[in-house]
Formats: structure tokens, C-alpha cells, sequence
């Protein structure tokens, strides 16, 4: 295996809590599919948990309270931001495109004589 395939790796997040957590979610996919340590041909595996089938009658009001307790703590949750700036972009109309999006529409556009105005 070259430096390079193993530079395409995805990298986990949050620091060391992310490491711990990626590093458990690696083991168990890694004994639940067989895989044996190889870096090469890994198994995509998906971990859905039914709060209902734990006996968490209601896991939606206990998320609410957590989401409140962060807001009060002055903690956005992940994904506020985006979905804050989107609704105010909406509001006014407007939305966000990468520069090199945008060229490659205004690119197409003529290509196929479209008026990109």
C-alpha cells in the first residue's frame, strides 16, 4: 500500500474524544465484518439505535432538554450554525455556491447557450 491511498483515509473528529469514539466504532465494525487489520477493502457498516427498543419512552423530550441545557451554556449543536445561515440566506432569497460551482455552471450555461443572467 502507497503513502498516498493511505493519505485518502478518512480522519475522525473532535480531537481525542473523536479518536476514542472512532477508534471503538473501528473495532467493533472491524470484528463485526471480519475484517483482520487489513487497510485495504473495508467493510461500510451502519449503527441505527432505536431509543424505543432501550426503553427510552421519550427520547425526543430528553433531546429538547439537552438542546435547551446547550443553548443556555451558550453551545451551539452541531449543525445550527449552517441551518441558521441557510434560513437567513432563504429569507432573503439569496443561497451560498462555491466559486468553482458557479464557474462550472457558468461554463455549462455556455456550452449550451444558456444565459446565465
Amino acid at each position: 500500500m502507497t503513502e498516498a491511498s493511505l493519505a485518502q483515509a478518512l480522519l475522525s473528529f473532535g480531537g481525542v474524544k473523536g479518536s476514542v469514539i472512532s477508534f471503538g466504532i473501528e473495532f467493533l465494525a472491524g470484528a463485526m465484518l471480519g475484517n483482520r487489520g487489513s487497510q485495504i477493502g473495508r467493510g461500510v457498516m451502519t449503527i441505527a439505535i432505536d431509543p424505543a427498543a432501550l426503553g427510552t419512552e421519550r427520547a425526543d423530550e430528553h433531546v429538547a432538554r439537552l438542546v435547551r441545557e446547550m443553548h443556555e451554556a451558550g453551545v451551539r449543536t452541531p449543525g445550527e450554525r449552517t441551518a441558521t445561515r441557510l434560513e437567513e440566506a432563504e429569507a432573503r432569497g439569496e443561497f451560498e455556491l462555491d466559486d468553482e460551482v458557479y464557474e462550472m455552471l457558468v461554463r455549462l450555461a455556455s456550452e449550451f447557450n444558456v444565459n446565465p443572467q
